[in-house]
């Protein structure tokens, strides 16, 4: 098998072997968000390694920043009256989890972590309650994905 060839192999595997704990831990849109995000993150990384939305302060800041924007949206809309006048409009549901992105682009580029599947992690947190051990779950996600491509990066290979 020729090194390219092998490459492909082993990453497509890590890539697999990556995201199957989450879709194990996750089950609704929210989490249909959530495992599309990380999904997302562990093709860039398994794909492109040394792409700069690949690069460690990318990927575990863009998904950091994105939990903790989706976070604060989620307490906004599912608090008492928010959550009251979110149910009886759905159409002003649709513009709050829009701003979620939107907000997240702004916090993304005023922290240099720019990380387009943390798009999919922002929509995934803001149209749930809160939930601490779903965002730890992603934490925990990204950090491992995070930590194999650092510990991968001398076989890593960019593969387009």
């Amino acid at each position: 098998m020729t090194p390219r060839r092998r490459s492909f192999l082993l990453q497509s595997l890590l890539a697999a072997g990556v995201m199957l704990p989450v879709l194990w831990l996750v089950d609704s849109f929210a989490n249909a968000a959530l495992s599309a995000g990380m999904a997302s993150s562990v093709i860039l990384v398994a794909v492109y390694p040394s792409g700069r939305f690949a690069q460690p302060r990318a990927l575990v800041g863009g998904h950091c920043v994105a939990i903790l924007a989706g976070m604060a949206f989620s307490l906004f809309l599912f608090s008492g009256p928010a959550e009251g006048v979110m149910a009886r409009t759905p159409h002003l549901w649709d513009v709050a989890l829009a701003l979620s992105l939107g907000v997240l682009v702004l916090l993304m580029v005023i922290t240099k972590t720019e990380h387009p599947p943390a798009g999919g992690t922002v929509l995934g947190m803001a149209a749930r309650p809160w939930d601490l051990r779903m965002a730890l779950i992603i934490l925990g996600a990204v950090a491992l994905l995070a930590l194999l491509r650092w510990a991968l990066r001398p076989w890593l290979r960019d593969l387009m």
